[in-house]
């Protein structure tokens, strides 16, 4: 699988947990994680620079609630996985 693609399918995964999750912020955090989704066909630098933003900011601006121990778990696990990617896609650490 190309680098394209396995961003989009890490990313394309964090967006299915979160659209499943009733989780307040998850709607907001999924949007903004379908636009680095679509940016990636034309420009995957600047969507690997939009995903690590929204790491980097996500904490204060687009926090999720998570129900659960368990969910919240689940969630940083795939996201983990996909910030891993973005991080090789931008030259930096993988962790």
């Amino acid at each position: 699988m190309s680098v394209t693609g396995e961003f989009r399918r890490l990313v394309s995964d964090c967006i299915a947990f979160l659209d499943g999750s009733t989780a307040a912020g998850a709607e907001q955090r999924a949007d903004a994680l379908r636009a680095a989704v679509a940016l990636a066909a034309n420009d995957l630098t600047e969507a690997a620079q939009r995903m690590l933003a929204l790491a980097e900011g996500g904490r204060r601006h687009t926090a999720i609630e998570f129900a659960s121990p368990a969910e919240q778990d689940e969630f940083e696990q795939l996201w983990g996985h996909a910030l891993a990617i973005t991080r090789v896609i931008l030259g930096g650490p993988e962790a």
